[in-house]
């Protein structure tokens, strides 16, 4: 099986500039008691991960309870928003429109060229080695437009369609030609190459994402999905004191073993699981660095105060390597 180790260096600022990623925060805390705060539109769930009933609980954050599944190692929110209420919270809450047109906004010089780069060549590299014939291409809940505009330009594909995109007000970048289906609908088996880029983790039920994504592949079509995953160091060393655990944003954090069972239980071959994350050893640093109480292990502690930035980006490249990070990409093959 595949995996890739990615060398460049990539600051938590090029995507989440901090000042930024406080207001959206501040935001989401006033939204979440005006639209999460009627029970009837919260659903409990068993851990997404391995469907377990007896997960631990882990703490509360904005209202979120979370919990750690001691079967798969996955941690999640439950209750959880309805679907159509995660939908409408996107759309339409001051969080939802800060998050499109200020946050992202603000990062898309960086997000192009530190992230769409990498993913385009992920892509390119996918279909020479596994589909050379592909034709279509879809994006599921597409956030960035100009990702597919940039896919376009390539030529790679003859057909490209965005299903239920939540990129609303930014119709103008997305690439001339693009097929747009807004009813959640996926077109099944007519599909070379789908995507769910930064999904599974905001997704209601991943299960059924993953169902959704084979019926739509053709024989031999490629799914390909970027998450987060507990499984990762920033997570495992953090837990309850990693700052990126927020919700909605991060209702699912599945470890790296329930999200490969879980691929293969909806009917996909996996050829690929790579975590080419390069924040993680930056985001425990700073972290332990604001908060030196945390109950971090001593031997972290001496790493951060002991050793150079060369070591520490040594130890990335490891986590990498090793599947220990917690940004994780996978492509899997339908059968």
């Amino acid at each position: 099986m595949k995996r890739v180790v990615l060398l460049d260096d990539l600051k938590e600022s090029d995507i989440r500039p901090e000042n930024v990623y406080n207001k959206y925060k501040e935001f989401l805390a006033k939204d979440i008691q005006k639209y999460f705060s009627d029970p009837s539109v919260m659903i409990k769930v068993d851990c997404p991960g391995c469907s377990d009933s007896k997960p631990e609980f882990m703490f509360n954050r904005i209202g979120f309870d979370y919990y750690a599944c001691n079967k798969c190692g996955t941690f999640f929110v439950s209750p959880r928003p309805t679907e159509a209420e995660l939908r409408s919270f996107y759309k339409n809450s001051s969080a939802g429109i800060f998050l499109r047109e200020v946050f992202l906004g603000k990062t898309l010089k960086s997000r192009s060229k530190k992230v769409f780069s990498y993913r385009i060549q992920w892509i390119i590299g996918l279909v020479e080695e596994y589909l050379p014939g592909a034709k279509v291409f879809l994006d599921y809940s597409t956030r960035y437009p100009t990702f597919l505009r940039e896919l376009a330009n390539t030529g790679l594909f003859e057909s490209i369609i965005s299903v239920s995109p939540e990129c609303y007000g930014q119709e103008d970048s997305f690439p001339k030609d693009l097929e747009i289906i807004d009813n959640g609908d996926m077109i099944e088996n007519s599909v070379d190459m789908l995507s769910t880029f930064e999904l599974v983790e905001k997704a209601f039920d991943p299960g059924k994402l993953f169902s959704s994504a084979y019926n739509a592949c053709k024989t031999g079509g490629l799914y390909i999905i970027t998450t987060t995953t507990s499984s990762g160091f920033e997570y495992q060393v953090l837990r309850q004191y990693c700052p990126n655990i927020i919700a909605p944003d991060r209702l699912n954090i599945l470890s790296l073993e329930a999200l490969t069972d879980r691929i293969k239980q909806a009917g996909f071959e996996i050829i690929e699981v790579s975590t080419p994350g390069r924040l993680d050893v930056e985001m425990v640093k700073r972290t332990y660095e604001r908060n030196p109480d945390i109950p971090l292990d001593p031997f972290w502690k001496y790493v951060f105060q002991s050793r150079s930035e060369d070591a520490l980006h040594s130890f990335q490249e490891y986590l990498q390597q090793f599947q220990l990070s917690s940004h994780i990409r996978i492509a899997a093959r339908k059968v």
